[in-house]
């Protein structure tokens, strides 16, 4: 603000009039305060000496002279005065030649013309520093306020109107050192969109704010967020910039650990064919993930909800499915449940839904899921289960071959009992006094012949049938007897006795009758060719069963054991004598007892083998007892 005369030239005036004038300007420029006049809209044209003194003879705006901090609210109140021509009155630091800022009161009040138009301002700045003590009605002394600004945990800068550099703080001159070239501290890649920017904001006006690394002065580049906001005068045109950096690489760090951790979970799902979803207690607002989606075979357009998990379900599994929601949200507990769902292009497949419940702190249940295609899995199980199933059919087969001599003796003997009682038969009806007596218990004594021949047929057609498992309650007792017909010539054939312990009032197991069959037969066998060598004692096998007490199921075990007297079993083998292709027998393929395992195990049982005392071992099986009754 500088003086700029009183709108009269000197030649103009009388003597005496320019004598008062000059006394008069002699007055204003002793009064101990600033005197200014400004024009309708503001603009100072008179400054009285005192105030050039301070201000200087070179300012003429008040964003120049007035402290960044109360220059908002200052341009607020003269902006009203102006406009409504009422008196003005604010406190302000205002900017001395030294660069030092004392704080004034500054009141202004309107001159009107004959109209009542506001046609000139004049004021006046009281100097009222010394009445401010530091920290007086929360005002700050600018050392306070620079420390402050110094404390902010950013780059607190400022620019001139051109955008060249005017002040930096604390933490800005430490980051990068006292280089006050702001270009020269940004990453070279995002140099091309900062300064696009920039210059936009120098041509407009208008704030800016976009993300860069600055170089720190180890040449180390971090992540800011860069703000600039523009400060202007009372006509709109920019007088400084203001400007904040915040570090925010750690949180551009966290954000790529989330994304690269996100995209492997989605391949991870991807993998695993596992989804998650989430649902609140009312089932109301669902999340998928994206291998949800594509599983259920919904496009990611579509909004989720538990109603469209519903219309993909097997209609058979629906009911069970909206159980098990219902249960886990009324009772709080986790949710299991396998299902068929069917997909748009009418195939099935295979689902397991599983959720658990998290308790909110507004006290609202939410449920967090998985949901698995384990179709494959399912495929698997079938193929393997008929593998198996297979297996044990190429393993009875087998069996049967090596039982050839037992199986046509057990078939000669009633073929040879229906020849001799048909010839005797002959004989009663062809004596002259036919003895029908004698003739009907011939015929008898063939039909039973017949029926035993027939008997050991149909079980060796079970055998070796390829049927489906079938599980039906079975007295492991029966087991054994009807196996026996099959190996009974072997015992005779080897030199075996066999020995019978069998307990009576078994509790029914529930099995498949010629896979149990199977394995017995294949135990008797075992311990048959066990002692094919023994010569120095009788050879004995003894099958036994039992009843045993719960093991930790709360159900009882029904027990087979097959004992013999044979060489016994290795300690350093008996770990591996059910493993698949493993034999102590030369002519052994190593599949039996494999196969005994599998068949034992899908029925809920165990088997194991131990020693017999001094010689030979025993083969054992246990299968769960059947609730449904006693034999």
């Amino acid at each position: 603000m500088a003086p700029s005369g009183s709108g009269r030239s000197e030649g103009k005036l009388s003597h005496a009039e320019w004598r008062a004038e000059q006394e008069l300007r002699a007055l204003i420029d002793t009064v101990p305060a600033h005197i200014w006049r400004a024009d309708a809209v503001g603009r100072i044209n008179f400054l009285n000496q005192r105030g050039a003194d301070f201000i200087g003879r070179g300012a003429r705006t008040w964003p120049e002279i007035v402290h960044p901090h109360d220059l908002f609210e200052y341009e607020a109140r003269w902006d009203k005065a102006l406009r409504s021509g009422t008196a003005f009155e604010a406190e302000v630091r205002l900017l001395r030649t030294d660069g030092q800022h004392r704080w004034f009161i500054v009141r202004a009040a309107p001159q009107r013309d004959a109209t009542g138009q506001v046609v000139s301002w004049f004021g006046i700045n009281t100097d009222i520093d010394g009445l401010k003590p530091p920290g007086a009605q929360g005002e700050r002394t600018e050392e306070d306020e620079r420390t402050v600004i110094d404390a902010i945990p950013a780059h607190i800068w400022t620019l001139n109107a051109d955008g060249s550099p005017d002040y930096l703080n604390r933490r800005r001159i430490e980051y990068t050192g006292p280089d006050i070239d702001f270009l020269a501290i940004i990453h070279p890649d995002d140099r091309p969109e900062h300064d696009k920017l920039w210059e936009m904001a120098l041509a407009t006006g208008k704030s800016i704010q976009l993300e860069v690394r600055l170089r720190r002065f180890d040449g180390t580049y971090r992540w800011f967020l860069f703000r600039a906001e523009p400060q202007h005068d009372t006509n709109g045109r920019v007088v400084k910039w203001f400007g904040t950096n915040t570090d925010i690489d750690d949180l551009r760090r966290a954000e790529v650990a989330l994304r690269r951790s996100e995209a492997y979970l989605a391949d991870a799902q991807r993998l695993s064919k596992t989804g998650t979803l989430g649902w609140p207690g009312d089932a109301s607002r669902t999340f998928w993930s994206d291998e949800t989606y594509r599983i259920l075979g919904y496009e990611r357009s579509i909004d989720p909800s538990m109603e469209r998990v519903f219309e993909r379900i097997h209609p058979e599994d629906v009911d069970g499915l909206r159980r098990a929601v219902d249960r886990a949200r009324d009772e709080g507990s986790d949710m299991s449940v396998e299902l068929r769902m069917v997909a748009t292009d009418g195939s099935f497949k295979h689902l397991r839904i599983v959720g658990r419940p998290m308790r909110q702190v507004s006290g609202e249940s939410e449920f967090i899921g998985a949901i698995t295609d384990i179709t494959a899995a399912r495929q698997s199980e079938e193929a393997l289960q008929r593998a198996h199933s297979e297996l044990a059919h190429v393993t009875r087969v087998a069996t049967l071959g090596e039982l050839t001599a037992s199986i046509a003796h057990e078939v000669n003997q009633p073929l040879a009992g229906i020849v001799t009682n048909g010839e005797a038969c002959l004989r009663w009806l062809r004596r002259d006094v036919p003895n029908l007596e004698e003739a009907a218990g011939s015929v008898g004594r063939i039909i039973s012949d017949g029926r035993r021949a027939g008997e050991v047929v149909r079980r060796l057609r079970a055998l070796a049938r390829k049927d489906e498992p079938r599980r039906l309650p079975l007295d492991i007792n029966d087991v054994v007897e009807e196996s026996l017909p099959l190996v009974r010539h072997e015992f005779s054939r080897r030199d075996v006795t066999l020995e019978l312990a069998l307990s009576q009032g078994l509790p029914l197991v529930l099995g498949d009758r010629v896979q149990l069959q199977q394995v017995v037969i294949n135990l008797i066998v075992n311990g048959i060719q066990a002692m094919s060598d023994i010569t120095d004692r009788p050879g004995i096998l003894t099958i036994s069963s039992r009843v045993d007490e719960a093991r930790g199921n709360d159900v009882n075990e029904v027990t087979l054991a097959v004992r013999d007297c044979g060489v016994g079993v290795d300690p350093a083998g008996s770990d591996r004598l059910f493993d698949p292709f493993f034999t102590t027998r030369a002519e052994g393929m190593g599949m039996g007892l494999s196969i005994c395992r599998s068949i034992i195990e899908a029925h809920g049982g165990r088997i194991w083998v131990a020693t017999n005392g001094a010689v030979g071992a025993v083969f054992l099986f246990a299968l769960p007892a059947h609730q449904g009754g006693i034999s």
